[in-house]
């Protein structure tokens, strides 16, 4: 979502430096243009590369692809991959330049997308967040209640409600204070919101009542799968017990494929718990301010309020991160698709090479046998 420094009707002018340094901030421009710049330039790259990564990862694993949850987590990285294909390098050049030259069309366009796709990592994050809770707190009605049609059906509703969050307020203009669209008329390219309602709507809407039933559902999924994990440790630790007991005469239980399942899930809930909390921690101080920010309660220094954009943004650069490090199915994803593309590229320079030499060779036969019948006797 765009910057909060144009969320007010009256601050209409592009974050530049010179803002900074009247406002009594006398921090050299190479200075602050390199403690922005860095960070926010790691995170457009590693949030197209990360999320690239996990959306190639389910495609072209098998294992991944028939789990009905990672259909989600692949929505979710899709939702952060388009985020960072389209919007984050257009806002890292405005961060750069202080400036915005591709009109007033672009702008809102720009604008809505950003809305658009940000609202959709939230909500795919939100049906995430449901299916582990059947999937911990439903097991045996699990398969029965989210199946491939759910799946779809719910992914449709995250989509089209997150175009329709994005598109409607901002081109009726309901995020104004007169009602009128956004930028029209101007040279400048703000995000105007400044209607209380459309604060508090998507604030509240998107965010924060999202925020408070995935901790009221982890809270039951955590205390749930616990209590699965703890059960099967205690099986284990009775099976090891009485196989030492009988003097090694066999070999101790495995654990059942049902445990396996129960452990496999526990962990993918860890996964998710994680990029919930990271979530929360990224995207916090950019919803506060932007539902309190109407009504004139907070006054941000601009920097402050850039790097709580940037913050949001970071959480798609988070995610895949998340996965590769907590799960480890995705973890042996991303080593087979990484190994895969390294032997590829291997093959391809050794190939190049080959036919280069090939070349050279041909070239010193073709000089040194001018002969093409011996030439051809040589090649046999």
């Amino acid at each position: 979502m765009e910057s909060l420094m144009n969320l007010n009707a009256t601050d209409v002018e592009s974050f530049s430096i010179d803002q900074l340094e009247r406002s009594g901030n006398s921090t050299p421009d190479i200075l602050v243009g390199i403690l922005l710049g860095i960070p926010t330039l790691t995170i457009v790259v590693g949030t197209i590369a990360g999320n690239l990564l996990v959306c190639v990862a389910i495609a072209h694993n098998r294992q991944l692809r028939k789990n009905i949850t990672n259909s989600f987590c692949a929505s979710l990285a899709a939702s952060d991959l388009l985020l960072g294909l389209l919007v984050l390098p257009v806002s890292f050049g405005r961060l750069v330049t202080h400036s915005w030259i591709l009109g007033t069309v672009l702008c809102n366009l720009f604008i809505t997308l950003d809305v658009f796709f940000s609202t959709a990592s939230i909500l795919n994050l939100f049906i995430v967040s449901i299916d582990r809770y059947y999937a911990i707190t439903r097991p045996l009605l699990y398969r029965s209640i989210i199946t491939k049609r759910t799946a779809i059906a719910m992914l449709t509703v995250v989509w089209i409600l997150s175009a329709l969050i994005a598109f409607v307020p901002i081109y009726s203009g309901w995020n104004t204070a007169d009602g009128r669209v956004q930028n029209v008329g101007n040279d400048t390219c703000v995000f105007a919101v400044e209607s209380v309602p459309y604060s508090l709507t998507i604030g509240v809407g998107t965010f924060y009542i999202p925020l408070f039933i995935l901790y009221l559902m982890y809270a039951k999924i955590l205390r749930i799968s616990y209590g699965h994990v703890k059960a099967i440790r205690a099986q284990t630790c009775r099976s090891t017990k009485e196989w030492m007991a009988t003097a090694g005469g066999g070999q101790p239980q495995r654990t059942s494929s049902h445990s396996h399942n129960i452990l496999r899930q526990h962990r993918a809930t860890l996964t998710l718990f994680i990029i919930v909390g990271a979530f929360t921690l990224c995207w916090l101080p950019y919803f506060t301010c932007f539902t309190v920010n109407p009504l004139h309660a907070l006054q941000l220094n601009p920097v402050v309020e850039e790097v709580f954009l940037w913050m949001g943004y970071s959480n798609s650069f988070v995610n895949p991160f998340v996965y590769g490090m907590t799960n480890r199915e995705y973890r042996a994803a991303f080593r087979r698709l990484l190994c895969s593309w390294k032997r590829r590229s291997k093959l391809s320079l050794a190939s190049y090479s080959h036919s280069q030499s090939h070349t050279r060779s041909d070239h010193e036969h073709t000089v040194m046998m001018p002969n093409a019948h011996e030439t051809d006797l040589i090649c046999m």
